[in-house]
C-alpha cells in the first residue's frame, strides 16, 4: 500500500507539471498559429519527425535502462552518459545529411530553414532524457517536476518572444534546441546519490536491451508517424500542417498524462519481485489511466471543433474536422501506453510486439484510403482505429498467468475499459448537449463567442457530472483499496 501511495504522490508532480506545460503548448500553439502559415508548420512537422527516428534508433533505450536496473555504480552510469552524447552527436550528423532529401520526399520544402536548431537539439536531447531518468531513479518526483518545469517554460518563452519579434518562422526550433540543454544541466543539479564505482556496464548488456526497446518504440513511432507521411508526400505540407495542429490538440494533453504515468511508475517496477503482483497492478494502474484520459479526451473529442476555432483562428477549420477522430486515438492510447511501458520495464517484450503487429495490419486498409482518395479524414481515422486494436490486444494478452484465472482478468480489465468509455461518452454527450444549447443564446455574436460559451458550458456540465458519478465508478474503487482516500463528496461515504 505505502509503495502504491508514493507512486501515486509522484503522479501527483509529474500531473502538476505536466497540466502546466500542456497550458504553456496550448498558448504557444495559439500564438504561432496566428503568426506563421499552415505551409510552415507543415515543413516544421516534417523535419521534426526525422528527428525522432533517429533518436529512436540511437538512444533512445538508455533511459529505460537506467531505470530497469537494480545496481548503478558510477562506472556503469559514466557508460551510460557516454553512450548518449555519442549517439546524440552521430545522430545529429546523419540528420543533417539525410533531412534535405527527406523534406524532398514529403513535399515539405519549408522545413529547410529549422536543419541547424533541430541538429542542436538531436544532439542534446539523449543527454536530457538520461540524466532525468537518472533523477527519477532516486525517486524525486518534486525536484524532476521542477527540472521539467522551469526548462519548459524558459524555452517556451524564449521561442515565443522570438516569434513575436522576429515573425521568422526559424524560431519555432528554439524551443527543441534549447530544452534538452536546459534539462540536462537542471536533473545534473538536483541529483543527490553518491554513487560507489561499482562494476562496470558491459556494452553487450547495454545493447541487448537498448535494442530491444529501440525495435519496440521504432514500431510505435512508425505506427503514428505513416498516416502523416503518406498524406504529407500526397498532398504536401499545407495539409501536414492542418493535421499536425488538429493532432497537437490532443497530443498535448496525451502527452502529458503519458508522461506523467509514466515518470510516476517507471522507476518503481524494478522493485516489485513477485510477478502476479506486477500483473495486478498492472491492471490497476491500466484502469486508473483510462478513468484519467477517457473523461479528458471524450470531452476533448466533442468539442473538437469550437476548440480549434478558438484556439486557432480563421484558416485551421479542417483541423478541427480532424481533432475529433484524433482525440479518440490519442485517449485510448494512454492506458495502452501503460500497459506498454510496464511490460517493456520487466522485460516482457511479446505482448508489445503482438499489439504493434494487430496495430499495423489495422492500419492498411485507411491508409489504402488516404492514398486512393487523397481525403485526410481517412489519416485521423487511421489513428483511432490502431489505437482501439492496440488497447483490445494488450489488454487481451497482457493478463496474469501466475494463476488459474488469466481469463477472469482478461474479462475483468475489458470489463473497466468498456464501463470507462461508456461512461466517458455519456459525460462528454451530456456536456455537448448543453453546451450547443447555451451557444444558441449568443447566435448573433460571433463564431468565436459561440466556441468559447459551447467549451465554458460544456466543460462545466461535464466536470459536474463526472464528479456526481465518479463515486459509483471502477477507478474509485481501486483507489480506496489500495488506500487513497478523496473527498466524501467525490468518493462516497468510507466503507
Amino acid at each position: 500500500m505505502s509503495q502504491f501511495r508514493n507512486v501515486f504522490r509522484g503522479l501527483s508532480w509529474s500531473l502538476i507539471a505536466q497540466v502546466v506545460m500542456s497550458a504553456g503548448q496550448f498558448f504557444y500553439a495559439a500564438l504561432t498559429a496566428r503568426i506563421f502559415t499552415p505551409a510552415e508548420y507543415g515543413g516544421f512537422a516534417a523535419a521534426i519527425s526525422l528527428m525522432g527516428i533517429l533518436t529512436l534508433l540511437t538512444t533512445t533505450g538508455l533511459p529505460s535502462l537506467v531505470l530497469k536496473e537494480t545496481e548503478l555504480g558510477l562506472r556503469a552510469v559514466t557508460k551510460i552518459r557516454l553512450c548518449g552524447l555519442l549517439g546524440g552527436l552521430l545522430s545529429a550528423v546523419v540528420f543533417v545529411v539525410l533531412v534535405p532529401g527527406w523534406l524532398h520526399i514529403l513535399h515539405a520544402p519549408e522545413g529547410n530553414i529549422y536543419v541547424g536548431l533541430l541538429a542542436v537539439g538531436q544532439a542534446l536531447s539523449p543527454s536530457g532524457s538520461i540524466e532525468s531518468a537518472l533523477l527519477r531513479r532516486e525517486l524525486k518526483p518534486k525536484k524532476d517536476a521542477v527540472a521539467l518545469l522551469v526548462s519548459f517554460i524558459v524555452a517556451c518563452g524564449c521561442g515565443g518572444i522570438m516569434a513575436l519579434c522576429t515573425r521568422q518562422s526559424w524560431t519555432l526550433g528554439v524551443f527543441v534546441a534549447l530544452q534538452p540543454f536546459l534539462l540536462t544541466i537542471l536533473s545534473r543539479i538536483f541529483q543527490s546519490n553518491k554513487r560507489l564505482p561499482g562494476q562496470h556496464l558491459k556494452y553487450r548488456t547495454v545493447m541487448q536491451f537498448t535494442r530491444k526497446i529501440t525495435a519496440q518504440n521504432t514500431g510505435f513511432y512508425l505506427l503514428q508517424r505513416v498516416p502523416e507521411w503518406i498524406m504529407s508526400a500526397s498532398l504536401g505540407s499545407s495539409a501536414l500542417g492542418q493535421y499536425s495542429r488538429g493532432a497537437s490538440l490532443a497530443q498535448m494533453p496525451g502527452a502529458a498524462l503519458n508522461a506523467a504515468l509514466n515518470r510516476a511508475m517507471q522507476p518503481y517496477w524494478r522493485l516489485v519481485a513477485r510477478p502476479d503482483v506486477a500483473d495486478r497492478a498492472m491492471n490497476d494502474a491500466a484502469t486508473l489511466s483510462a478513468g484519467i484520459a477517457f473523461p479528458i479526451f471524450g470531452i476533448v473529442a466533442v468539442n473538437a471543433g469550437a476548440l480549434v476555432d478558438l484556439w486557432l483562428g480563421d484558416g485551421w477549420e479542417q483541423a478541427g474536422a480532424l481533432a475529433t477522430l484524433l482525440a479518440i486515438g490519442a485517449g485510448l492510447a494512454i492506458p495502452f501506453g501503460g500497459l506498454a511501458s510496464s511490460q517493456e520495464m520487466r522485460g516482457n517484450f511479446k505482448h508489445v510486439r503482438r499489439a504493434q503487429l494487430s496495430m499495423a495490419i489495422s492500419l492498411v486498409i485507411p491508409l489504402l484510403l488516404l492514398f486512393a482518395t487523397h481525403v485526410v479524414w481517412w489519416a485521423a481515422a487511421s489513428v483511432a482505429i490502431s489505437s482501439f486494436v492496440g488497447l483490445l490486444v494488450m489488454a487481451l494478452s497482457s493478463a496474469t498467468s501466475h494463476s488459474g484465472l488469466r481469463v477472469r482478468v482478461r474479462s475483468r480489465l475489458l470489463r473497466r475499459l468498456a464501463s470507462l468509455a461508456a461512461w466517458s461518452t455519456g459525460v462528454a454527450l451530456i456536456g455537448l448537449f448543453a453546451g450547443l444549447e447555451a451557444a444558441k443564446f449568443v447566435s448573433t455574436a460571433s463564431r468565436l463567442t459561440e466556441a468559447a460559451v459551447q467549451i465554458a458550458v460544456a466543460g462545466v456540465v461535464s466536470a459536474f457530472v463526472w464528479l456526481l458519478t465518479f463515486r459509483w465508478h471502477e477507478t474509485n474503487r481501486i483507489l480506496r483499496q489500495r488506500g487513497v482516500r478523496l473527498p466524501a463528496f467525490v468518493s462516497g461515504r468510507s466503507s
